[in-house]
């Protein structure tokens, strides 16, 4: 049912919308699947991670990516909406990670400190999250990917912070 006529804007404006007879949906009960976390573009994490204290092979790379995807995603949640679809769902996923993953990457937990949270709201489109880590500053963003990617270029809304992701080039990455 819908109940805002801007809802109806964003439906039709999909491409793709996915269902299932489950209720999935209407339960509003997400999953994350931690083998199934990809990171879509390789810039970024050596910004964070910098450098790698060993050579790791390609699967432990990837692994370490995960790891701090989950963590980003961890640090830009609401910890008091356990009840929201997404940010609970990234909350268990941190819990499983925490039992799969094991006690070094619970602690690693405690060198991030979400400094700010800008929660979503329908016309943004976005979570942003400031994160300090290591004495830097970082922002972490969550939502619509083109809300995310690029609102500075044709974009923009009434959020606070604008930008354009410079080093994300290929123009299908955020459609």
């Amino acid at each position: 049912i819908v109940t805002r006529m801007s809802a109806l804007q964003d439906i039709a404006s999909m491409d793709i919308l996915c269902s299932d007879k489950t209720g999935t949906l209407t339960t509003a009960k997400m999953s994350i699947n931690l083998d199934l976390i990809w990171p879509a573009a390789k810039t970024g994490f050596e910004q964070v991670l910098g450098h790698y204290p060993r050579r790791l092979t390609p699967e432990q790379a990837l692994k370490e990516q995960q790891k701090l995807l989950l963590m980003m995603a961890v640090m830009s949640a609401n910890a008091d909406k356990k009840d929201d679809a997404i940010d609970g769902a990234v909350l268990r996923a941190f819990e499983r990670a925490s039992k799969e993953w094991g006690d070094e990457y619970t602690k690693s937990k405690s060198g991030y400190e979400q400094v700010a949270l800008t929660g979503f709201n329908p016309e943004v489109k976005r979570t942003v999250a400031t994160i300090a880590c290591g004495g830097r500053k970082l922002i972490v963003a969550k939502g619509l990917a083109s809300k995310v990617m690029d609102t500075a270029a044709g974009g923009a809304d009434s959020g606070a912070l604008q930008w354009k992701c410079e080093d994300c080039t290929d123009p299908d990455f955020a459609n």
